[in-house]
């Protein structure tokens, strides 16, 4: 006679659990439907300190008040050491380093069925040797696409380690779960290779359907806003970060501003904080274009549905929350193409030429009744992420786990003495990023300095010709090595010299010929 299943004990990983965006808000969904849907379930989350640390209990916001004291006893949390990444400091986005004897006891007593791992972090790979050496099921899901990020922040240089790390961590991973079968395609793609390396498969993103719809409509609070029954609101949602693109947002509202006065009937609503925000203040009138910083419940689902246009031109979507979200609550959606386009279904448009976003955002401006029929239509699209739908599908991908692979010898994306998940050999790799994270600003005013010291450049410049031949040798290396074994190889072939000297080597030669970090305009 078989055993009974055992209940879930959920351990689940993310970098930054008490920042809110939309890694933390898709996991906080996860929490409050299982602890209420599952009364034996429990859940741990392993983080950082990065973020507010009065969000830890959060998630309790989707819980009804006469179950938090039972639901809080089925719920913990564990912190472990973190390294601060020197590009979006605002956030305070903290990255984990690393299981201390601390965690790993914690760990230990918690005893997780299955780890769940949101993002593929330094701690990913201490974690993935404990779930091995214990046989504990394992899985991963895909939020955000921080080789694309780096693009924003001029660090492309880092590129290069982040993608062979990305592929070394998920050769060991049994299966990886991203939201959209845009993403399925570009992480199997060349630019990223992964299918060579792990079984990628979807799930989708859930939205609470009891908080975002248009019953929360409320003329009152547009009036508290100063909006007028007939105005047209044009609404942004997130964060305002170089990457998320509200300068296209900024664009499109000057224009409106700008276009026949007797069509002054439009009005703004930006929803979020970051660095454009003072940007915004200043180019857009604050009687034309209400800034309201981060908004909690209920508030944000009064201010999605009380507005009458979602706005959102960000091009980094790993799915697209907020849009969801301003689905959900009747809003048509202009949002740009590819990441963002499995939300579009005659609801809005998916813009592919940046052009666009004003020319459709006018259109269904001045069309009231496209956008009455758009605004129904993103209605029926929010109900196929139903949260306990979506949810439920997660706990079928939790029963279905399996453990992560003994090893990957023969995948050539894995470090060559990566037959555990974190070789030796990797920690140098480790060291050198630690040292770049650790010394950003100085390395940087070093490089700014050397350009107005003759000796300094001097010195400055032969390390960039070293680096560069270094470079140069290895890709030399790697060309022959390929021609030997018939092609083929990737990016993450070759012996220990090849790959993380040239890793290293290209990284650091980029680094030093990088230009100081200024805000993108796209």
């Amino acid at each position: 006679m078989s055993s009974p299943p055992r209940p879930l004990r959920i351990l689940i990983q993310t970098s930054c659990y008490c920042v809110i965006d939309g890694v933390t808000s898709t996991i906080r969904k996860i929490e409050s439907h299982l602890l209420q849907s599952d009364p034996l379930c429990e859940i741990c989350i392993l983080t950082t300190c990065s973020g507010d640390l009065r969000n830890v209990d959060k998630y309790l916001e989707s819980i009804p008040l006469e179950l938090h004291t039972e639901v809080v006893k089925r719920r913990s949390i564990i912190f472990v050491e973190a390294l601060k990444l020197p590009v979006m400091e605002i956030y305070e986005y903290q990255l984990g380093l690393r299981l201390n004897v601390s965690a790993r006891n914690a760990i230990k007593k918690f005893n997780p069925s299955i780890i769940h791992s949101t993002v593929p972090d330094l701690l990913n790979l201490d974690l993935l040797t404990y779930a091995h050496t214990t046989q504990t099921r394992y899985i991963a899901t895909f939020h955000s696409d921080y080789i694309l990020y780096m693009d924003y922040y001029e660090a492309s240089w880092i590129k290069i380690i982040l993608e062979n790390y990305m592929r070394h961590t998920y050769s060991f991973t049994p299966e990886l779960y991203v939201p959209t079968e845009y993403y399925r395609r570009l992480l199997r793609s060349p630019d990223y290779n992964l299918k060579e390396c792990v079984e990628v498969k979807m799930w989708g993103r859930p939205v609470d359907l009891r908080k975002f719809n248009r019953e929360h409509r409320s003329e009152e609070w547009r009036k508290k806003m100063g909006f007028n029954i007939d105005d047209v609101v044009v609404c942004y949602c997130g964060r305002l970060v170089v990457e998320k693109n509200p300068e296209r947002y900024i664009q499109v509202m000057e224009k409106l501003k700008g276009r026949d006065n007797n069509n002054n009937n439009v009005k703004g609503l930006v929803i979020g904080d970051g660095p454009y925000l003072k940007i915004i203040q200043e180019r857009l009138e604050e009687d034309y274009v209400k800034c309201t910083g981060w908004l909690g419940q209920p508030e944000l689902s009064v201010a999605y549905a009380s507005s009458d246009i979602f706005l959102f031109p960000s091009g980094c979507e790993t799915f697209g929350n907020v849009t969801l979200e301003a689905c959900a609550s009747g809003l048509p959606v202009i949002v740009e193409g590819g990441c963002s386009e499995h939300l579009v279904e005659n609801n809005g448009y998916a813009i592919t030429k940046q052009e666009e976003y004003y020319m459709r955002t006018l259109e269904i401006i001045e069309d009231k009744e496209l956008r009455k029929r758009m605004a129904e239509n993103s209605v029926e699209v929010s109900k196929q992420f139903d949260m306990e739908t979506v949810c439920d599908k997660m706990v079928k991908i939790y029963e279905n786990a399996k453990p992560p692979k003994n090893d990957a010898p023969d995948n050539i994306f894995n470090f060559p003495w990566g037959r555990d998940a974190h070789p030796w050999a990797l920690v140098g790799v480790e060291v050198v990023f630690w040292i770049l994270c650790t010394s950003w600003v100085q390395l940087t005013k070093l490089y700014e300095y050397s350009k107005r010291t003759p000796v300094l450049n001097v010195v400055v410049v032969l390390i960039l010709r070293l680096f560069g031949l270094l470079q140069f040798g290895v890709n030399r290396l790697m060309s022959k090595k390929k021609e030997k074994e018939g092609g083929g190889g990737g990016s993450g072939g070759g012996g220990m010299t090849e790959r993380v000297g040239g890793m290293l080597g290209l990284a650091f030669c980029k680094f030093l010929a990088r230009k100081p970090v200024q805000p993108k305009v796209t």
